[in-house]
C-alpha cells in the first residue's frame, strides 16, 4: 500500500521518531505499536492489511508511530529518569506528533488513536489525559497501571502515565469526565495466554469507569484469544470501523472472530453519573486532568491508592518534578489548543509503494459490554 515515512526530531528525548502514513484523506487515527516498537510494526504484522479497506476507501488516514519504550517502560536503571522519558513521550503525542497529523491530514477533525500491548496504553493515555485534543481511542491488550513496571513506586511522572491511578483519584464533577463521555472509547482484551495481567488492569479501569458513569465499551474474547498481532488484526478489523463511526451504536452487522471459549466475565453497563455541582470552568482555567502527584500508592499488586484529592491547583503552584511536564494542560473543547511544544518541520520522504491485501471479514458473535458510544 502506498505510504510516506517522515521523521520527527524531539528535542526532550534527543531522538528522531519515525512516523508512517498509509492513504491521503479520511479521518485520522494515530496507530501505536507494540512494546518497544516502530512505525513499520502495524505493516510488518498485518494491522495494515485488516483495515485497508477503510484506508483505499477514504474513510481513514493511518498515522503509524515509533514508540520510545526503549527508555521509559522497558529500560533499567533510574526510575525518575525513566518517568521523565515517558511524560517527554506523552507530551510528544500531544503536542508535535499531533499538529504533524493536523497539518498532514489537512483537516480540523480530532484524531482517534489506536494501539497493541504498551501501545494500547499510549493510545489510551492520550485520550484521557488530553480529551479536548483526541476523538476517541481503541487500546487492545494493554497494562494501565504503571507501578507493574516499576516495582510498585510512583513519581509525579508515572502517576501521570498510570490510567488505574489517576482515574481512580479523578472526582466525578472533574469537567474531563463530561469531555470524555463523548469520546469513543473501547477496552479490549482477550482471556487466553499472556493477557493475565491485561485483564486485570483492565477490569480495574472498567469498574472506575462505570462509577463515573462514562459509557466505555470494555470487551472481553474468548479464553483461546491470546495476547498476539494475529488476534489484535481480527480486533483492529472488528473495532476501528465502528470507532470511525464513533457517534453511531455499533453496527448490527458487525461480527467478533469466533473464540472456541466464551468469555467467563460479564461486565455490567455502566452505572449513571452524578451529576457535577458546579459547571466546569472556561477551558483556559481548567484544572489538570490528573492530579500532580498521588499522596501514596500500594505496591505492584494493582491496587490503587483509596484516597480521593481535591481537584488539582493550577500548574504553577503544583509539588510535581518537573511542573513544566507532568501535568498537561486543559484544552478548548474544540480541539485546537495550542500544543505544548512547537510544530515540528518534519522531513518528508516518498517511500516505494507496497502491495496491500484485502482484510478478511472476521466471522462469530460478538459479546460486547457497557454501554457503546
Amino acid at each position: 500500500m502506498k505510504h510516506t515515512d517522515n521523521v520527527i526530531h524531539n528535542t526532550a528525548l534527543d531522538r528522531d521518531l519515525h512516523v508512517r502514513v498509509y492513504g491521503e484523506d479520511g479521518h485520522p487515527v494515530i496507530a501505536f505499536p507494540a512494546a518497544g516498537g516502530t512505525a513499520g510494526d502495524w505493516e510488518d504484522h498485518g494491522m495494515v492489511d485488516a483495515v485497508a479497506g477503510l484506508i483505499e476507501s477514504g474513510r481513514m488516514q493511518l498515522f503509524a508511530v515509533d514508540s520510545a519504550d526503549d527508555a521509559s517502560w522497558l529500560a533499567g536503571g533510574d526510575i525518575d529518569a525513566r518517568g521523565a522519558a515517558q511524560e517527554a513521550y506523552a507530551q510528544f503525542v500531544a503536542g508535535d506528533l499531533l499538529a504533524f497529523v493536523k497539518k498532514t491530514n489537512g483537516s480540523d477533525e480530532r484524531p482517534m488513536t489506536a494501539g497493541v500491548d504498551l501501545g494500547a496504553v499510549h493510545a489510551l493515555l492520550a485520550l484521557l489525559r488530553w480529551p479536548g485534543k483526541f476523538e476517541g481511542a481503541v487500546a487492545m491488550s494493554g497494562i494501565y497501571d504503571a507501578k507493574r513496571y516499576i516495582d510498585g513506586r510512583l513519581n509525579s511522572d508515572w502517576y501521570n502515565n498510570s490510567a488505574v491511578d489517576f482515574m481512580t483519584n479523578l472526582p466525578a464533577d472533574h469537567p474531563y469526565v463530561d469531555e470524555l463521555r463523548k469520546r469513543f472509547i473501547v477496552v479490549a482484551a482477550g482471556q487466553g495466554t499472556g493477557e493475565e495481567t491485561t485483564l486485570s488492569t483492565q477490569r480495574a479501569l472498567d469498574t472506575r469507569f462505570a462509577q463515573l458513569g462514562l459509557g466505555a465499551w470494555f470487551d472481553y474474547w474468548g479464553g483461546d484469544v491470546t495476547h498476539d498481532w494475529s488476534w489484535w488484526t481480527k480486533m483492529a478489523a472488528y473495532f476501528l470501523p465502528t470507532a470511525l463511526d464513533r457517534y453511531a451504536e455499533p453496527a448490527p452487522a458487525a461480527k467478533r472472530p469466533t473464540a472456541t471459549v466464551k468469555p467467563a466475565v460479564t461486565v455490567k453497563p455502566a452505572a449513571a453519573a452524578k451529576k457535577p455541582a458546579s459547571k466546569p470552568a472556561a477551558a483556559a482555567k481548567k484544572p489538570a486532568p490528573v492530579p500532580a502527584k498521588p499522596a501514596s500508592s500500594k505496591s505492584a499488586a494493582g491496587k490503587t491508592a483509596n484516597a480521593k484529592p481535591a481537584p488539582q491547583k493550577p500548574a504553577a503552584k503544583s509539588t510535581a518534578k518537573p511542573a513544566a511536564k507532568s501535568t498537561p494542560k486543559p484544552v478548548e473543547k474544540t480541539g485546537k489548543a495550542k500544543s505544548t511544544t512547537p510544530a515540528p518541520k518534519a522531513a518528508v520522504r516518498p517511500a516505494s509503494a507496497s502491495a496491500a491485501k484485502k482484510p478478511s471479514t472476521a466471522k462469530g458473535a460478538a459479546k460486547k459490554n457497557g454501554r457503546k458510544m
